[in-house]
């Protein structure tokens, strides 16, 4: 499991926040250190690893927004919840995170090109098969 920080001078984008509450609350002090406005929570897809911490994340940084295609919402809603919380007793957060905002894959570029531009030209020469 991992996550990502992109930033800007001012701005970043945090992609999947892990899956225990440990985790992150850990991945929380991490942004922290960075300084930098955290306007944006990133789900790449819908496994648990990738969504499990995002209600701690929006709890210790209540402006950011969730964005994630509309199949990653699908495949987290379908997720087997209690199954989880059978495996890992006590340790995850409720997943209410999941009911923020979707988007489509436009705006995920425009919100990732907007923070780091070289991401939005890379993207770019993998679509046309450059990179």
């Amino acid at each position: 499991m991992t996550s990502t920080l992109i930033y800007s001078e001012n701005d970043a984008v945090l992609v999947d926040p892990l899956t225990t509450v440990a985790e992150a609350e850990a991945l929380a002090a991490w942004v922290n250190l960075h300084h930098r406005n955290l306007t944006t929570l990133y789900i790449t897809h819908g496994h648990l690893d990738h969504f499990g911490g995002l209600s701690v994340l929006l709890r210790r940084f209540p402006g950011a927004r969730t964005i994630a295609t509309p199949k990653t919402m699908e495949l987290a809603r379908q997720q087997p919840v209690e199954f989880y919380h059978r495996l890992l007793p006590g340790q995850l957060p409720d997943f209410s995170g999941l009911k923020e905002e979707i988007s489509t894959y436009q705006e995920l570029f425009n919100t990732m090109g907007r923070l780091y531009p070289y991401w939005a030209a890379h993207q770019a020469w993998l679509m046309f098969g450059l990179a």
